[in-house]
């Protein structure tokens, strides 16, 4: 199940690089499925409501960015590297065993599906 369509991709402006069309619907789809772990499949099992909804698409459409730029760094065996005066760190955060970003995060928080309390779910 998608939780962002083309047509929310290309008409939201969080969206930057854009996906080409023949690519977009696989990283759409790999996005959906990690808002899914991150949520611990909670979105299939209750009617969500339009902030909810919205908060989900945002992120699907920014972890389908995420997964695009930088997916293929995820199976690198290495987090950072120094090369004389340089050093690079690759940042970002694993949730449930999904690689995403802070922004990502804060937008499926804010739905409050994320929470793990015994009292919550």
């Amino acid at each position: 199940m998608l939780y962002a369509t083309i047509e929310d991709y290309q008409s939201l402006s969080i969206a930057n690089p854009k996906i080409e069309n023949d690519y977009l619907p696989n990283y759409l789809e790999m996005a959906s499925d990690d808002i899914d772990r991150l949520t611990y499949g909670r979105i299939k099992s209750i009617k969500l409501t339009e902030f909810q909804k919205e908060k989900i698409k945002k992120a699907t459409i920014l972890q389908a960015d995420y997964l695009f730029q930088f997916g293929d760094m995820f199976d690198i065996p290495i987090d950072s590297f120094n090369a004389g005066n340089t050093s690079v760190n690759l940042k970002d955060m694993t949730i449930n065993g999904v690689h995403t970003t802070l922004k990502v995060k804060n937008y499926v928080d804010e739905t409050g599906l994320t929470c793990t309390s015994i009292y919550g779910w």
